[in-house]
């Protein structure tokens, strides 16, 4: 890798505003876990070529291995508005909200797009199930600390749905 580096180095010495060049620069040295230098030369590979879906998926995904959610997402969604039917931009969209814990619905319609777009891609049904789960569990989680005052009882009654219950006499009475 640090030869292909020094390669590509080179190679913009002479046009230093080469695209390709800058985005494999960018991809060597996200290899090489230098993800400033990488975020760097991806960026300007971006601003030379903006409507290229595939650097902005690239930029997105070293701004995830950098920690750089935020920025990742931001990618990920401009990748989608330049190539809508772009699976791999769905998936780790669905992939970084899961691992967040930020956003498990989103996750969910991203994983959804995902299938929908490349039905094939049965990998991503194990995390559409973890985020099922996930929400279900959460729900879960809220109904029980709202009603944990009320005692046991309360939660057990008639197994009425969350949703469609009255709310609990300690919460109201508050």
């Amino acid at each position: 890798l640090a030869g292909a580096q020094k390669n590509l180095a080179l190679a913009l010495t002479p046009e230093p505003s080469n695209e390709e060049a800058l985005y494999y620069l960018a991809v060597v040295k996200a290899k090489r876990s230098e993800y400033s230098g990488a975020i760097e030369q991806m960026r300007l590979a971006v601003e030379k070529a903006p409507q290229r879906a595939d650097y902005r998926y690239a930029l997105g995904e070293i701004y995830r291995k950098d920690e750089r959610y935020a920025e990742a997402i931001e990618e990920w969604k401009k990748t989608i508005e330049l190539d809508p039917k772009n699976a791999d931009a769905y998936e780790a969209l669905g992939r970084v909200y899961l691992d967040t814990g930020s956003k498990v619905e989103d996750a969910i319609t991203a994983f959804e797009n995902a299938l929908a777009v490349d039905p094939k891609r049965k990998r991503v049904l194990g995390p559409i199930g973890g985020a099922f789960f996930s929400s279900f569990a959460r729900a879960t989680i809220k109904e029980r600390i709202a009603c944990v005052s009320c005692g046991p009882s309360t939660l057990a009654k008639e197994a009425i749905p969350f949703s469609a219950r009255a709310p609990c006499s300690t919460i109201a009475s508050n």
